[in-house]
């Protein structure tokens, strides 16, 4: 019985086929993408480094991380749903 249930699982694991992400509508392009997280991990190393107290930390990287969408005219909200679709879609970046 175990056998045949293996059976069955596999035959419908290779028949499913896993369903493509939507692209958002606002979707960051992929140039400034990757200009906006290479920015965003400077920013982040040097907060990291000059600053030691977690609340202090986390406080100066949600603003220093707000300035620089502003700078390239993103929101936060564009950016982490642009976030999330290249995530799952890292050959695409």
């Amino acid at each position: 019985m175990r056998y045949i249930i293996l059976i069955f699982a596999a035959a419908l694991s290779c028949t499913l086929k896993p369903k493509a992400p939507e692209v958002p509508a606002s979707l960051i392009p992929q140039d400034s993408m990757v200009l906006v997280l290479h920015d965003l991990a400077i920013i982040e190393s040097h907060v990291q480094q000059k600053y030691i107290q977690l609340e202090r930390y986390s406080k100066i990287l949600r603003m220093s991380g707000d300035s620089l969408l502003s700078q390239y005219n993103i929101t936060r909200t564009r950016y982490e749903e642009s976030l999330m679709y290249y995530s799952k879609n890292p050959e695409i970046l």
